[in-house]
């Protein structure tokens, strides 16, 4: 079941990816966010905050750049030949596994690490998401 919606999520990405850049692009070095993004208090009980647009927006409402679970720039190709955590198979993840990936591989991480979450090296560290499969997209 995780790996099916693991699966479909990488899917959308990929879709949604490929229909909106008709050409390769990759997300600009330490970009700093822009002055107006915000840190949203949702309520949420581990008290982290969500930030006010996409990376790569610049209103709420933009969709803003596409990037796959724990990657940091953008690409034409979103399939799992290109996926930075899978061996170029679904079962051959290397990292945010919680099922048998690569040869029994499981670390059942749930939130991206500083260095494999985009808003946190697009922006230089001001915010930063801790996307979670099981919760959304979160600023830290």
């Amino acid at each position: 079941m995780k790996r099916n919606i693991l699966s479909l999520t990488l899917a959308i990405l990929a879709i949604l990816g490929a229909s909106t850049q008709a050409s390769a692009q990759t997300a600009p070095a330490k970009a700093q966010a822009p002055a107006d993004v915000q840190a949203v208090d949702l309520g949420l009980p581990s008290g982290t905050k969500w930030a006010s647009c996409n990376v790569g927006a610049t209103t709420p409402e933009g969709y803003g750049n596409y990037f796959a679970w724990g990657e940091t720039t953008t690409k034409t190709d979103y399939s799992w030949a290109t996926y930075k955590h899978a061996n170029g198979d679904y079962n051959k993840l290397t990292k945010y596994c919680s099922y048998n990936g690569n040869n029994g591989f499981a670390d059942n991480k749930t939130t991206l690490d500083p260095a494999d979450d985009a808003a946190h090296v697009n922006w230089g560290g001001r915010l930063a998401y801790a996307y979670s499969r099981r919760g959304g997209r979160t600023s830290q």
